[in-house]
């Protein structure tokens, strides 16, 4: 039975599901008990996308205590404040609240390191979460490119006498000289 856009149909030629991957076979046996059963039409393909899942560092499913799933911007916000308890500690005073500039840099830095981390995965490996590894200043991990980022960027500022430390103006390269 094929709704018409009038009632509330898409009319797609091409559905995705979403979800992890121990999902597979649910969905093998809907969408060929929806084709039987007229729900769909031959010219619409069903398609279930499986990605890995994401486990604690004990290896099972990643959930908070009570095992409700965990909320991303939980996440995020732990690896915020991770981030911003790490440079807390490089501080003269650690006991210091974190100035405008560096709660933005933790920001970046912790938001930065869960996205990296996420995307820099095979889609449908599973992977253990790990904060300590992917706030890692060693490593392929975004805290350690920011870094390197940095230093380039002052590098570059040292070596043009730029003093606006907000906007780094790049020299072209054919300006580049090395000795």
């Amino acid at each position: 039975v094929e709704m018409d856009r009038s009632e509330g149909g898409e009319k797609a030629d091409r559905v995705l599901y979403v979800t992890d991957a121990g999902q597979s076979q649910h969905f093998d046996m809907v969408f060929a008990a929806a084709k039987m059963a007229g729900l769909v039409p031959e010219s619409v393909s069903l398609e279930h996308v499986p990605f890995g899942l994401v486990q604690g560092e004990d290896g099972k499913k990643f959930a908070t205590r009570s095992g409700d799933t965990v909320k991303l911007k939980d996440l995020l916000d732990e690896a915020v404040r991770i981030a911003g308890e790490d440079i807390k500690s490089r501080m003269e005073n650690p006991d210091e609240e974190l100035s405008d500039a560096l709660a933005d840099v933790a920001k970046t830095v912790g938001i930065g390191a869960v996205k990296y981390a996420d995307l820099s995965m095979n889609r449908e490996s599973n992977y253990k979460f790990s904060y300590g590894r992917m706030l890692s200043l060693n490593g392929n991990t975004a805290p350690y490119m920011l870094y390197a980022y940095a230093r380039i960027c002052g590098i570059v500022r040292k070596a043009t006498d730029q003093v606006d430390t907000e906007n780094v103006v790049w020299p072209d390269a054919r300006d580049i000289i090395i000795s």
